[in-house]
């Protein structure tokens, strides 16, 4: 079986002598992972920076088969950031949540450019509100999608104000006003991508994403990437 694609670097891993296993999120086959041979050498150190995007070929005996790749770096965008630590943990979170919470071959082509497209504008001073918009799409990959279009119970789609924790649903402040010790407050992020991300806005953010990636975490035993905690620890600083 043999494969050709364009994918992320997510994750690697010594295997013998000399070799890696990669795992790539790829653009048309989803989360791929196989064998490089010769991995670890210096010619491939730079090739091989978790994040980049690399141009790749697998081949393999059948689709249960590890493979081999043969691979060649399509883009970095490490050097652009090396010198910003919680750019650096940004782009490590997406890649560690990539690789421990999205399915081998699961394809999703759409998620695949907004996770590239995110570690681009990861270069920009407010980069964090696009890291925000990236979680509240994983979220919905992974089966937790938060409603955020409308009231679900009197179905408004203006005046959205507080969140279920339970359900991830939306309800405007009238609906909820009575059990609003129970809900969350929905995060201006989450709402306006215009929004300037002050301390307080990502707090907010953070809290809720916690709370629904927990629920998953807890549920398929799960555990959240350090590089997150740190990020999240330094912003909140």
């Amino acid at each position: 079986m043999n494969i050709e694609d364009e994918g992320i670097l997510v994750a690697k891993f010594k295997y013998g002598e000399g070799s890696l296993i990669l795992s790539i999120f790829s653009k048309k086959h989803g989360l791929v992972k196989g064998i490089l041979k010769s991995g670890t050498s210096l010619k491939n150190k730079a090739i091989l920076e978790i994040g980049n995007v690399l141009k790749f070929q697998k081949r393999s005996r059948n689709e249960e088969a590890l493979g081999f790749f043969k691979v060649e770096v399509e883009e970095s965008y490490l050097y652009k950031i090396f010198q910003f630590k919680n750019k650096l943990l940004a782009l490590a979170s997406i890649c560690e949540l990539m690789a421990e919470f999205t399915l081998e071959k699961e394809v999703d082509e759409d998620f695949y450019e907004l996770s590239k497209s995110t570690i681009i504008v990861l270069q920009k001073e407010d980069f964090i509100k696009y890291y925000i918009r990236w979680e509240l799409k994983l979220l919905e990959k992974i089966g937790i999608g938060l409603d955020l279009q409308k009231c679900v119970v009197s179905k408004q789609t203006e005046n959205l104000y507080y969140l279920s924790p339970k359900t991830g649903k939306a309800v405007v402040k009238e609906v909820g006003l009575p059990y609003a010790n129970k809900l969350f407050i929905i995060p201006l992020l989450f709402k306006n991508m215009e929004a300037e991300p002050t301390k307080e806005n990502v707090f907010e953010a953070f809290k809720v994403l916690n709370h629904f990636f927990n629920m998953f975490c807890n549920e398929y035993h799960k555990k959240m990437p350090f590089a997150r905690d740190c990020l999240i620890k330094n912003l909140m600083d």
